[in-house]
């Protein structure tokens, strides 16, 4: 299971990768804030973090919508 901090950086490089190689889908960005993990609980904060880096990666995928 990916670390924290690794996901935060694929996090950050995909959602970079949408903002200036795809900026028409900027707009679902803003819809879809990155998410706040509260929780102490390491295993929640990668839970969390892991959806969200699969739904960024959905937008990408499914770019041509």
């Amino acid at each position: 299971m990916k670390e924290i901090q690794e996901l935060n950086k694929e996090i950050e490089h995909t959602t970079l990768k949408v903002q200036q190689e795809y900026p028409e889908m900027n707009e679902y960005l803003d819809d879809n804030p990155t998410p706040k993990v509260n929780s102490k609980d390491p295993e929640i904060k990668i839970k969390k973090l892991s959806n969200w880096l699969i739904t960024l990666k959905q937008l990408l995928n499914h770019r041509y919508w």
